[in-house]
């Protein structure tokens, strides 16, 4: 359809190139996250992993993002698990992710590390009550407008698994949620 018109102008290029790397990354995305979730062989190594360096690099791989929608992220306290480093950065990739892209504009998403706790509240949409028993399933989304694969939380069950541990949601309609998760301290 892009090619149909003869004459673009540098704005229409602009927006179509930022749709197709929009579009990669979503796909790229899906891609780690399938390839992980069927990776059925448990964790292969479990090391002390501290948590805030990972999940300030997590952040800042999703800093673009955030600032799309004005969204500032505060990260604060400490603590050192046991565990597969990228198996949980790829758990709280999703998390952040989703409290993005569940946030509105000018949000705040807070993380807070206690021990072998991580806390990932945000100002967002919320998830209504009668849906949240069902949100770790695959393939379930609350509300089928919002683009997205419908496995990412329930890869996020399945890594806190592997390491032992668990995850524990609230969540008001119209105020936000948080999630926490709890794992082996090392």
């Amino acid at each position: 359809v892009f090619q149909m018109k003869p004459d673009r102008n540098p704005e229409e290029y602009t927006n179509l190139l930022q749709s197709i790397g929009e579009s990669t990354e979503r796909l790229s995305n899906l891609v780690k996250d399938l390839l992980t979730f069927t990776n059925e062989q448990g964790i292969g190594k479990k090391e002390p992993v501290e948590l805030r360096p990972l999940l300030e690099e997590t952040v800042f791989e999703l800093e673009e993002y955030a600032a799309t929608k004005q969204i500032e992220i505060t990260i604060s306290g400490q603590g050192t698990v046991l565990g597969d480093d990228s198996l949980l950065q790829r758990a709280f990739f999703n998390l952040i992710s989703n409290a993005i892209r569940y946030n509105v504009d000018c949000g705040s998403i807070f993380i807070e590390i206690t021990d072998a706790q991580v806390t990932i509240a945000d100002t967002g949409i919320g998830i209504p009550i009668n849906k949240q028993g069902k949100i770790f399933e695959r393939f379930y989304q609350v509300e089928s407008q919002h683009i997205g694969s419908g496995i990412g939380l329930s890869l996020v069950q399945r890594l806190v698994d592997l390491h032992h541990g668990r995850i524990e949601l609230e969540s008001e309609e119209g105020k936000g949620t948080t999630m926490t998760v709890l794992l082996p301290l090392a």
